[in-house]
């Protein structure tokens, strides 16, 4: 079936390609006749939704406000900001309190949790796998999309937890993985907790990024519902992701990460 040129975008416009992967927000079938345009092709040029025709993308639905929403350009993702509107915009059936990073599948709703809108992003479809994982190209460890930023050591340690993921790594193997000698416990053991506490802590970094807060913008303040989370995600890497057995080395459970929707 061929689309309405009326209410579609060419990507032509923007300057893309026929072929190029397009990130679109697309109206929810059921509220397509209140939504114009029904699909709309995102570039850098800030997007503003909202009840007035002149927006971008324009609802028509009394619990809209005129200028009800924004989604800007910060590389790699798009964000998505409430403009002080009357009553709310959600992702996903949680209201937002900030800018938050769209990613494949949101859906957007626009003065109530019910979706009107959805994100659609393919190659970030396939890009995106979830869980720990290496790019031995580049030589850096992901958490979904979010790199685990590490000091050397610290890499190298993780590295060597990595390939050798499910076995318990004794702390002479830790010590060889990360300064290339024997390991000696008087000198060694505290230099070495202290590289473990740090690879937790990258980890932990990388974690809290789900929020996702846009480059230059400060952080709202975090709800006792997110602070609550925070401490069970640190609690997830602290005894999940890095656990030590009997004092006599470390293993890494990548499998756990795995569990995590980043």
């Amino acid at each position: 079936m061929n689309e309405d040129p009326e209410r579609t975008v060419d990507a032509r416009e923007w300057g893309l390609e026929p072929d190029d992967p397009r990130r679109e927000i697309r109206a929810m079938q059921r509220y397509r006749d209140i939504v114009r345009p029904d699909t709309f092709i995102l570039s850098e040029t800030p997007c503003v939704i909202g009840r007035h025709r002149q927006c971008d993308i324009v609802i028509q639905h009394s619990d809209v406000s005129r200028r009800h929403a924004t989604i800007t350009f910060a590389r790699p993702y798009y964000y998505l900001t409430d403009e002080n509107s009357t009553n709310g915009t959600f992702v996903n059936g949680e209201r937002l309190s900030g800018p938050y990073a769209l990613r494949a599948g949101d859906m957007i709703g626009l003065g109530s949790p019910e979706p009107i809108l959805e994100f659609y992003d393919p190659d970030q479809t396939m890009r995106r796998t979830g869980g720990l994982r290496y790019d031995s190209s580049e030589r850096r460890f992901y958490l979904g999309e979010t790199e685990v930023v590490l000091s050397p050591g610290q890499h190298r340690l993780l590295l060597h937890l990595y390939e050798n993921s499910g076995t318990v790594c004794d702390y002479q193997s830790c010590a060889t993985a990360v300064w290339g000698r024997d390991y000696h416990p008087g000198m060694d053991a505290t230099a070495l907790e202290q590289t473990i506490h740090g690879v937790r802590a990258g980890l932990v970094s990388a974690l809290r990024q789900e929020k996702r807060i846009a480059p230059g913008i400060e952080p709202p303040k975090l709800s006792a519902e997110d602070k609550k989370r925070l401490h069970a995600l640190q609690a997830f890497v602290r005894y999940k992701v890095l656990t030590t057995r009997r004092r006599q080395g470390y293993l890494l459970k990548e499998g756990a990460l795995d569990m995590l929707d980043l």
